[in-house]
């Protein structure tokens, strides 16, 4: 057979198990295939366990690939056996971190998929413990492609751990899943306010219309850090119906840190109803007259980076402001 299945170049014909697949290869689909299967996958279990990884791996994506390519129902539930024999749950352990191994990541990938529940709940556990975002997203992408794998990981939202509920809610911020929202709008009553900044900042970097209404409530929260946190989060002009909320976050506030995050915010947004407000919060004797230098800096800054037409013709106007700190700022907002 021309289009037969191949050996993989990472295990030699040589050793004992190059030679199992050999004779498994030379006729993949017919006689005594779970025989043949077994020989190759017997030893895989031990193999695996016991730190000889690659060759492993490259052993198993051939069972995986030759049981896709089964041209019938009985071989196909020979490699089946085959594979669900060579994979223990402390093989999935031991698989599973190197997700985020470029060397390995693929065939990782396939051999967690194929395993199915099993492979599953590994997925869950390391995503729930891994130390980093980017071994997150492995974790989650991967489950993605298994099935309800991603339903799962918004399920991990419920979870009674503070911290594996904070870190779904920034993962599934920075992914933008958008099939989230609803669990996330729920977990927005989290009574940690650890777990309401991440979720309210996940809504922000989602930003589509469902998670408008949430944002106006969450940035009315008592915890000023959580306020902070959306202002910091949101990203674009797709958040333009958040530009009056986030007016509305700064009126009667001292905190010059949440003024700037909101203003900052507004810059980022952009559209000309956020451009405005920015205006507005310039003028020495309007709304802000009674507060320090503080939050028309903040505008003056944000304006800079909108860059607009509205908003350097706002920043040339303040060239001879009194205020020798807004004066400098407007120096940065021109010159950048």
């Amino acid at each position: 057979m021309s289009d037969r299945p191949q050996r993989h170049p990472a295990i030699s014909p040589t050793t004992p198990l190059g030679a199992a697949l050999e004779r498994l290869l030379a006729n993949p689909y017919e006689g005594d295939v779970l025989g043949r299967v077994s020989a190759v996958s017997d030893p895989l279990k031990g193999m695996l366990t016991g730190g000889q990884i690659e060759t492993s791996i490259a052993a198993l994506k051939v069972l995986i690939n030759c049981e896709g390519e089964a041209p019938n129902e009985q071989s196909r539930r020979a490699y089946g056996v085959g594979i669900r024999r060579a994979i223990s749950a402390d093989a999935l352990e031991r698989l599973a971190p190197l997700l985020v191994d470029p060397l390995y990541s693929v065939d990782v990938r396939q051999i967690l998929i194929r395993t199915g529940a099993d492979g599953t709940a590994t997925l869950l556990r390391h995503l729930i413990d891994a130390p980093s975002m980017m071994q997150r997203r492995a974790f989650f992408d991967a489950l993605c492609d298994t099935t309800e794998g991603s339903l799962a990981a918004i399920n991990l939202l419920r979870d009674d751990r503070w911290y594996v509920v904070r870190n779904m809610a920034e993962l599934l911020g920075q992914l933008g899943l958008e099939s989230a929202i609803p669990q996330l709008a729920k977990t927005l009553e989290h009574s940690d306010a650890r777990v309401r900044q991440s979720v309210a900042g996940a809504l922000a970097k989602i930003g589509t219309q469902p998670t408008v209404d949430l944002l106006r409530r969450a940035l009315k929260d008592d915890d000023l850090e959580t306020r902070k946190v959306i202002a910091r989060s949101i990203e674009g002009p797709k958040s333009a119906a958040l530009a009056m909320p986030l007016v509305l976050a700064t009126e009667d506030q001292d905190d010059l840190g949440l003024i700037e995050e909101c203003y900052l915010a507004l810059g980022r947004i952009g559209t000309p109803d956020a451009v405005q407000a920015l205006i507005n919060a310039l003028p020495p004797g309007g709304m802000f007259s009674r507060n320090p230098p503080g939050p028309r800096i903040s505008a003056v800054k944000a304006l800079g980076r909108v860059g607009s037409e509205a908003a350097l013709g706002a920043l040339k106007a303040l060239k001879k402001d009194p205020d020798k700190a807004v004066r400098a700022e407007l120096a940065k907002a021109l010159g950048s």
